[in-house]
């Protein structure tokens, strides 16, 4: 029986020659489409309805839901849990519907996050396989939660502008299996790319994967550290973005590319070796399959340059217990802001005696640091000339010669638990507390994690008190190891 995939339309040719200014104009009738599309399926769901009541509550609740995120940024989280209750369960679009149920996790409501997934089910509104994850992830079902990372979205590209390469679901552990020349393909921030990168520490445990055949895509600045630490696999580096326009990309950088929406995967770096490959699928889809390796092997799988960390240690004083300090990402929102944390909230940790603080805060950051070094001269130091955004290999030298590491769930979080570094993951919601930490309370992850919690969830000011005594414990209970001491990776590295 003939291959139903071969039959599909062919994406048309990639061509350097194509005008810039036609390729925007089919950019901007997909993304025209898409709203069409949207528009059409929220009027069906509209005329389905029954009374007017009905179709006023459907009308208004994007701007209740909007006001309830408003009412949480300011702090009102009452109101907002009031705002979320009344209008959460009239939401009809699938992003509205995401929205409602992460700020229901962020109010570390359990049962509004339960009541709502009722609600939607009940009237037949459509949940995304990505809120599905989420779901899983607030009520700490880890299995349904690695199900869920499937890039369902991100698939329907590959099938359209790839389909001779792209997978059916229910082929892919076969083909993984199989003697055919297979590129894996990201399509996280780095951080998650990082923790993603455990499987294949699985993969070169598994008698029915050879390695030699397999190719991977990454953030072209964690190339040099995938690498070295897997060696037996082809890394392609891309650069990806969120946006174009971010990083100084311009349409023009991803012109050989079929469609622009694929910026999020790939760049020419892929395109230009297509031919090499039988098959192209997600890394996130072997998640579920590695699932219990992924649970219990606390090793790391991620190897910093010996030379680097022997430069690192030249720069730090050999006389203090050293903590890397982390408290947020790039991206700040009143989604995300929940687990991160302010410099000045920070404030009480630089207090604590016999610690001295390393600046692990990538971004923009200048002026939280100088308001630190006004009040706590000489608390938190910043290893002069490395890039914290973008030398990841620098970044994992740097982590090794640290005795504790404190963030939130950030790509810092992602290297240093790749690392086996010791970690306290300061987490503020249900979003974090739950979707990371597996029934037994220990990290998804990664084995060197401590989460540390507030009581109740939310309150800050609880969260870094809590942060502050387990730091004091680490440094009463820490060992008077010589910082001269070779390190485990030195001795892996002489052999």
């Amino acid at each position: 029986m003939p291959d139903s995939r071969n039959q599909r339309s062919k994406p048309k040719a990639i061509t350097a020659a194509r005008p810039l200014w036609l390729d925007r104009v089919r950019y901007a009738k997909f993304v025209v489409g898409q709203q069409i599309k949207s528009l059409k399926r929220d009027t069906i769901l509209a005329n389905r309805m029954c009374g007017l009541t009905e179709a006023a509550a459907s009308l208004f609740s994007g701007l209740g839901l909007n006001a309830a995120f408003c009412q949480y940024g300011k702090g009102n989280h009452e109101n907002a849990r009031k705002l979320l209750s009344q209008h959460g369960p009239n939401v009809r679009r699938p992003y509205r519907v995401h929205k409602a149920l992460w700020l229901a996790g962020f109010l570390n409501d359990v049962e509004l996050c339960d009541r709502l997934m009722r609600s939607w089910k009940h009237n037949g509104v459509r949940v995304k396989a990505v809120t599905d994850r989420l779901y899983a992830g607030l009520r700490g079902e880890t299995d349904d939660w690695f199900i869920g990372y499937r890039d369902a979205h991100r698939q329907k590209l590959l099938d359209a502008y790839f389909p001779n390469k792209s997978v059916p679901r229910d082929e892919r552990d076969a083909v993984l299996d199989s003697d055919k020349r297979i590129l894996l393909l990201t399509s996280h921030g780095p951080g998650d790319e990082i923790s993603f990168a455990k499987i294949l520490t699985a993969m070169r445990e598994d008698p029915a994967v050879s390695m030699d055949r397999i190719s991977m895509t990454c953030d072209i600045r964690l190339h040099s550290l995938m690498r070295r630490s897997f060696p037996e696999i082809d890394f392609i580096g891309v650069h990806k973005v969120r946006e174009i326009g971010a990083d100084g990309t311009t349409w023009r950088d991803y012109r050989n590319l079929p469609f622009y929406g694929l910026h999020v995967i790939m760049d020419h770096a892929v395109t230009d070796r297509l031919q090499e490959f039988d098959h192209m699928m997600f890394v996130p889809d072997f998640l579920y399959r590695y699932r219990n390796f992924v649970y219990r092997d606390d090793r790391a799988y991620l190897f910093a340059d010996p030379a680097k960390i022997v430069e690192c240690r030249a720069q730090l004083p050999n006389d203090k217990y050293l903590v890397g300090l982390n408290w947020r990402s790039m991206i700040v929102n009143s989604g995300r802001d929940a687990d991160y944390l302010t410099i000045e909230q920070l404030a009480p940790v630089f207090e604590l005696p016999d610690v001295t603080f390393v600046n692990l805060q990538y971004g923009e950051a200048g002026g939280e640091l100088d308001w630190v070094e006004e009040r706590y001269p000489g608390k938190l130091i910043t290893l002069p000339g490395l890039d914290l955004t973008n030398d990841f290999d620098g970044v994992a030298a740097l982590m090794m010669n640290l005795d504790l590491i404190v963030a939130p769930s950030t790509t810092v979080t992602g290297v240093a638990g790749a690392l086996a570094r010791p970690i306290l993951l300061l987490c503020n919601s249900l979003n974090s507390i739950n979707g990371c930490r597996q029934p037994d309370g220990r990290d998804v992850w990664f084995g060197s994690v401590r989460h540390i919690v507030s009581e109740p969830a939310g309150d800050k000011a609880r969260l870094v008190a809590r942060l502050c005594d387990e730091i004091a414990a680490c440094v009463r209970g820490a060992t008077a190891v010589s910082k001269d001491t070779p390190s485990e990776l030195d001795v892996v590295s002489q052999n």
